[in-house]
């Protein structure tokens, strides 16, 4: 064996920090661009390049920085100061099907990346949005753990869903928070018909599209990111639940509803009654309670913690990012807590100079539990404080006087509601190039889910203050022990088939053509069982359910479309731009004789920045004017609307005689079954302008769009009398 430190095996190595304006950079790539080795910055910026040698090539990468390159003189230390890509219309920007520069869009765009996102400390992507790309709206109806966001894209477009459809690495997603933010490149808003049409009737709402991370040649790091973080509610309504102003204000109200009767102010609660309640509940805190619902329902804090490993290697032949997460949530109050595991990977292969691929995947666990009396935040603040929810020894109290409602009891002692998902997408692309400007490419998604969802409903009963053995009832909606479990099971199926071609003539003329197939398959099913009166609330299995109440319900459903494309993209010396666009959908929603719609579109742009008269107005960096004219399509209304289809059910019927009644099996219809119904349609045109001055420090975007929907989907209840006519 040889010393290590023989000088016939010395490594050089290459030293130094890489800063910005504002101090050290965390995470820069630093690649040796002759031999592939690389290495990041640290949390100081310092970094080490082991392999390096005297005239080597290194260059230093980072996300929203100009990329700066050296050579080493093989001895120096070299410390790097990146400057920011303030506007960065060299960054390329994913668009459908494809990509393009962002200085070469046409259609109205937003784009943001994730050094955007990575500023916000949110529990879910969907949250990292709001505000952020104009024309993209964000509603939360719920902070409770798990909630998800109301997406919409220039507003509600149609009757029926206005959701954008979102695909992630060309991988389509039900909702933005099943993204970790973590994983998150680039987030692209199709938002006119220009730019979204080549996806057809999917764009009706518009696109959201997200890349997320990917290693890059001579990338190797592990990295760690986690999280503890304390939530509180802002405000509360305030009501008036103290026991003087609930009784006053509840007798004057009564009094009112009852047309103010002479001798009727106080027919509820007597004003002896008003005047002596605080006294006696010191002696009597059971017959006379000042009970604080909010206090007893709600905490004042919840907490989260989320925790992010990604793993990241590169060279010339294989790029792997895989990124897992773990997440867990709880609310403001006992017995609601959402927790999810995700991961994602996605690997690049260069098989040779002409033929490469990819594999991604990604998985999610999701676990969802809630109370079964829903959320209880309402009650907390305005459940009046003259009803007792727990006694002083900590049994359930009679809460509401009379009817036996009790939100606290539910909370505590009616069951619980446990939701688990978990869905699983692969996608496997082989990409082709049989000539040096075109590429063909094959890509295959297949998708599995399943749900699983079980509600135990216990029975809560109420007793006495005193005789602790004399039952007074149970909590109103919480009479018996029932039990109620679903399953659900879904898949799907993509294929595509694009071929591209990309060719510059003359150094002037920029040409790029797209044609691709598509085909989509979609299988729902779900089965289900319920029982009530169950005998045992600790054993929460339909093995014990109750034989003469039991239910079972079972369904299933398909949907498919079918798709043709293509997009044409052309500029002139980087300053006059055309695209055209154009896409015809078949979809198993409509009839045969209507199940095609064709959806085309167009947009054209002008850089006026680029022409020779522009060269000299310093303070105007980039200009350009831009408009764009295009149709989308819409189907989403239910499965089979042009068909007639039967639900059938156990109904009560006498025999023939009439005499004896008896459970037949009984059907009606209970959908109309049109089969003229086709695809419904919107026409949008906008006009925008992009600007860039004062040396790319001020930027600016605008535009103005007009759209309209047409032959709008809607279903209509059927009459609950009407007649079928046929011979």
């Amino acid at each position: 064996m040889f010393p290590a430190n023989q000088s016939g095996f010395a490594q050089n190595v290459m030293k130094g920090v890489v800063s910005d304006a504002n101090g050290p950079l965390v995470g820069v790539v630093i690649h040796d661009k002759d031999n592939a080795k690389g290495t990041t910055s640290d949390m100081s910026g310092k970094y080490a390049l082991n392999g390096a040698e005297s005239g080597h090539t290194i260059e230093f990468r980072y996300l929203g920085y100009v990329t700066e390159t050296v050579v080493w003189d093989g001895k120096s230390v070299v410390n790097i100061k990146l400057k920011e890509d303030a506007v960065q219309l060299e960054e390329t920007v994913v668009i459908g099907y494809g990509s393009v520069k962002k200085k070469d869009l046409t259609g109205a765009v937003g784009v943001i990346n994730s050094s955007l996102i990575e500023k916000q400390s949110t529990s879910q992507l969907s949250q990292s949005l709001q505000g952020l790309i104009p024309g993209l709206t964000v509603t939360r109806s719920s902070s409770m753990p798990g909630a998800s966001a109301t997406v919409q894209v220039r507003g509600v477009t149609t009757m029926s869903d206005s959701s954008p459809l979102i695909l992630v690495d060309g991988m389509m997603v039900s909702s933005l928070d099943n993204i970790a933010s973590e994983d998150v490149q680039q987030i692209t808003v199709l938002k006119d018909a220009a730019s979204a049409s080549i996806y057809g009737a999917r764009a009706a709402a518009g696109v959201i599209l997200i890349t997320t991370k990917e290693a890059t040649e001579g990338q190797l790091s592990i990295g760690y990111n986690g999280e503890i973080s304390l939530s509180s509610p802002t405000e509360f309504p305030k009501f008036l639940t103290d026991p003087y102003h609930y009784m006053t204000m509840y007798n004057e109200w009564s009094w009112n509803d009852a047309g103010n009767p002479a001798g009727g102010e106080f027919a509820n609660y007597s004003q002896d009654y008003i005047d002596n309640y605080a006294t006696n509940n010191r002696y009597d805190p059971i017959q006379y309670p000042i009970y604080d619902w909010k206090d007893a329902i709600l905490s004042n804090t919840a907490m989260r913690h989320k925790h992010n490993l990604t793993m990241t290697y590169g060279n010339k032949v294989i790029k792997s990012h895989t990124s897992a997460t773990y997440e867990n949530a709880d609310a403001i109050y006992k017995g609601s807590n959402h927790e999810r595991i995700s991961i994602r990977s996605r690997n690049n292969l260069k098989i040779s100079d002409k033929l490469s691929g990819s594999i991604d995947f990604s998985v999610r666990y999701a676990t969802k539990n809630d109370p079964t009396s829903g959320s209880p935040i309402r009650a907390a603040y305005m459940y009046p404080s003259i009803y007792l929810g727990l006694y002083p020894d900590g049994r359930v109290g009679p809460g509401k006087d009379g009817s036996l409602s009790n939100t606290l009891a539910a909370l505590l002692e009616g069951g619980e509601k446990k939701t688990v998902s978990n869905t699983m997408t692969g996608k496997f692309s082989l990409s082709y190039k049989p000539i040096k400007d075109l590429t063909l490419t094959a890509n295959l998604t297949p998708t599995v889910g399943t749900v699983s969802i079980k509600e135990m409903k216990k029975a809560i009963p109420v007793y006495d203050a005193y005789e602790t053995d004399v039952m007074l009832g149970y909590v109103s909606g919480y009479t018996s022990n029932s039990l109620s479990e679903e399953r659900r099971n879904i898949k799907s199926l993509e294929k595509q088939f694009i071929a591209t071609y990309d060719k510059t003539f003359s150094k002037v003329h920029n040409f790029n053509a797209m044609v691709g197939y598509e085909d989509y398959s979609y299988t729902y099913e779900t089965m289900s069982g319920s029982t009530n009166d169950m005998s045992l609330s600790s054993f929460p299995y339909l093995d014990l359910a109750n034989k003469n109440a039991l239910a079972v319900a079972g369904n299933s459903y398909q949907n498919a479309y079918r798709s043709f494309f293509g997009r044409v993209m052309y500029n002139y010396d980087s300053r006059y731009y055309l695209q055209l666009n154009a896409r015809e959908d078949g979809s198993s929603r409509f009839h045969k004789d209507h199940r095609w719609g064709f959806f085309p579109s167009a947009s054209v742009g002008w850089v006026i920045s680029n022409e020779k008269f522009m060269q000299n107005i310093t303070p105007i960096n980039y200009l350009k004017f831009r408009a764009s004219i295009g149709t989308l399509g819409n189907e989403r209304i239910g499965n089979y609307p042009y068909q007639t289809y039967i639900s059938f059910n156990n109904a009560i019927m006498y025999d023939s005689a009439g005499s004896t009644p008896q459970s037949s099996m009984s059907a009606a219809q209970q959908d109309y079954a049109y089969e003229n119904i086709h695809w419904e349609k919107t026409q949008s045109w906008d006009i925008g302008v992009d600007a860039a001055f004062f040396n790319n420090r001020l930027d600016f975007s605008a535009d103005y769009y007009y759209k309209k929907t047409t032959d709008m989907l809607l279903s209509v209840a059927i009459p609950v009398v009407y007649r079928l006519f046929g011979t």
